[in-house]
């Protein structure tokens, strides 16, 4: 099924846009939900942000320097941050516009056992300020679900100032 959203397509997707391609591979993977779990759709969701190509810098870290294995412009932890971060989102606003229940259904599965992120400072940060760094706590962060929680509890209760914890407005109890 063709969308009606405009997109351009990448060399890669000929005749066809990298949000057809995942509109796609999500009704496969919904059909193949039996064999297959959801958590599978952000993996191969990722694989999709994988173009190949044939630049001069995939072969290259330096100038005059050649490697032998090709590059990715896009490595593995940053495209799978970006399916949960952007593809998932985009993709659900899709199947909510369609009234496809669906499919509706299997993303939110593929985002609720979405794997872990990778970390950064926000995430260090409010492992140690949330949950004091316990790891009977931290045990509990299993996915980019809950690591995305701690990320907007930071953003609306942090005030994006790290340190300051004076005054917050988190509410205890």
């Amino acid at each position: 099924m063709m969308s009606r959203f405009k997109w351009i397509p990448l060399a890669h997707y000929d005749g066809t846009s990298l949000f057809d391609a995942a509109v796609a591979l999500c009704h496969t993977s919904y059909r193949q939900s039996a064999v297959r779990p959801a958590r599978t759709l952000v993996h191969s969701l990722a694989r999709l942000l994988h173009v190949p190509t044939r630049s001069y810098w995939t072969r290259r870290a330096r100038l005059g320097g050649r490697i032998s294995k090709g590059q990715r412009l896009i490595g593995t932890q940053r495209a799978r941050t970006v399916v949960v971060d952007a593809i998932l989102p985009v993709l659900m606003l899709y199947a909510q516009h369609g009234t496809d229940a669906a499919l509706r259904e299997h993303l939110l599965a593929c985002y609720h056992t979405a794997p872990l992120l990778p970390d950064n400072h926000l995430l260090r940060y409010m492992h140690h300020r949330m949950l004091g760094n316990d790891p009977a706590l931290l045990g509990l962060v299993t996915g980019a679900r809950q690591q995305q929680g701690l990320l907007q509890l930071f953003t609306d209760f942090c005030g994006n100032d790290e340190g300051n914890c004076q005054g917050c407005d988190f509410p205890l109890a």
